[in-house]
């Protein structure tokens, strides 16, 4: 059986598991409709088993095989594809008529095995194997939460082929879902459009995604590769101070890029043993080669801090580490963010090897505004509510404006009220400061 007549079983499959699904729903007999799932069941079993044993590459069951998914996590897949595909497939007299995406209960509904609720959201998450994997980046939680599998994994199952080398994707998919070392898994929920910066450094983050986008045009279809033999990832250093937005902006290129983002535990890395340092830091870019992910080094400083003059051993072994630490980054063809309350700490010769340095500057007053209109969801808004005033009067920096409405929101909460008003925004104000150690009488606060 050849890839497109696999799809086609997959697909039937999927229709006589929906059927049977919405016949057991109604609560009639559903024993010839189970005895033909499970033949078909069969059917695409053996073709997977078929595929495997072919050369050329059969990427659906190539990533059932090498992430060893089981069948709750095969029907998954199915019913995923079956959604791209095929969106109207419930007719106006199904029982599962009106569902509007694939959702863990709907995935349970429609199979046909044991799997209880903690095999299922063990599956589903975005850090196990499967997840990681197949599923685009999950938005809720609980047995409603859509899921959608990733655009790139879609591409690849729809064509029959890799999105770059085969060779590379193979490598790359098949450790897709190991943990990276040292590292946190970060969930991406901002986008570039939740970035607030001034117009050159937001110029620069895009152009940081659209060089990531178009590397495969650049050095492989254009021939730009012979000029460029090392180096050929993207590697940014975000400066500025705490709260500028650093973090949130190392998730949204993640975002915009479809990659899963680590924050790298940097007190688990830098170690007083000689050596081990760069141990740690192999093991992490390793894990990370030919996967789709991005590295993130908060407060990098601490690793890729000024090489000083060498007056003892110490000062040699933490310049050697510096060094193999920024030899990493260059060899590593994937993407780096690096983030630093202090840019002078930087050895100057390792910026200038760098793709590009963002500043993060402490938002004016119009950058201010702007974080405070998109911190106040619009249903919360108010007669009154004034952030031009708010953005003009107190100087704060990205992550305090949205600690302020959130305190500001639990207090309405609490009290009843439906909408933020500016007493209770300036309640959340004094209590930043206060988290500050500036305590601001009431009087100060007027706006």
């Amino acid at each position: 059986m050849d890839y497109a007549s696999y799809l086609s079983e997959m697909y039937q499959l999927t229709i006589r598991r929906y059927e049977y699904a919405a016949l057991a729903m109604d609560g009639e007999d559903t024993a010839l409709q189970l005895e033909a799932v499970r033949k078909q069941e069969q059917t695409v079993l053996a073709a997977e088993d078929a595929l495997l044993e072919q050369e050329e590459f059969a990427p659906l069951a190539y990533l059932f095989a090498v992430c060893e998914c089981n069948a709750f996590e095969r029907h998954a897949v199915a019913m995923l594809l079956f959604w791209e595909l095929r969106p109207e497939c419930a007719d106006a007299n199904d029982s599962l008529c009106g569902t509007q995406a694939v959702t863990p209960r709907l995935l349970k509904l429609t199979y046909e095995g044991d799997c209880t609720d903690d095999d299922m959201y063990l599956s589903l998450r975005g850090d196990s194997v499967f997840g990681s994997v197949f599923l685009d980046t999950q938005t809720g939680r609980g047995p409603d939460r859509p899921l959608a599998l990733a655009p790139r994994i879609l591409r690849m199952i729809l064509t029959g082929t890799a999105e770059s080398r085969v060779d590379e994707a193979v490598r790359g998919l098949a450790m897709i879902g190991s943990p990276i070392p040292k590292a946190q898994r970060i969930d991406c929920h901002f986008s570039l459009a939740d970035v607030v910066l001034p117009g050159d450094s937001m110029d620069a983050l895009r152009f940081a995604c659209r060089r990531v986008q178009n590397a495969r045009k650049v050095y492989e279809e254009w021939g730009m590769g012979r000029l460029v033999t090392y180096g050929r990832g993207v590697s940014l250093l975000f400066s500025g101070p705490p709260g500028t937005g650093k973090t949130m902006a190392a998730q949204a290129v993640a975002k915009e890029l479809s990659m899963e983002l680590y924050r790298i535990n940097l007190p688990a890395v830098v170690s007083k043993y000689i050596g081990e340092t760069e141990q740690n830091l192999s093991e992490i870019f390793e894990s990370a080669k030919g996967r789709s992910v991005v590295l993130f080094f908060d407060e990098a400083d601490v690793l890729f801090g000024k090489r000083t003059e060498i007056k003892d051993a110490n000062d040699k072994y933490s310049n050697m580490e510096a060094a193999y630490l920024l030899q990493r980054i260059e060899e590593y063809e994937g993407v780096t963010i690096m983030a630093t309350n202090y840019r002078r700490n930087f050895d100057e010769a390792f910026n200038r090897r760098l793709t590009s340095v963002i500043d993060f500057p402490f938002p004016d007053a119009a950058s201010r505004k702007e974080i405070w209109r998109r911190s106040i969801p619009r249903e919360l808004y108010s007669d009154g509510l004034d952030t031009d005033a708010l953005a003009k009067r107190f100087e704060l920096s990205g992550s305090a404006i949205k600690n302020s409405v959130l305190y500001a929101a639990f207090l309405a909460a609490s009290d009843g009220a439906d909408a933020l008003s500016m007493e209770l925004l300036l309640e959340g104000i004094r209590e930043e400061f206060k988290k500050q150690g500036k305590v601001i009488g009431r009087e100060e606060m007027e706006v």
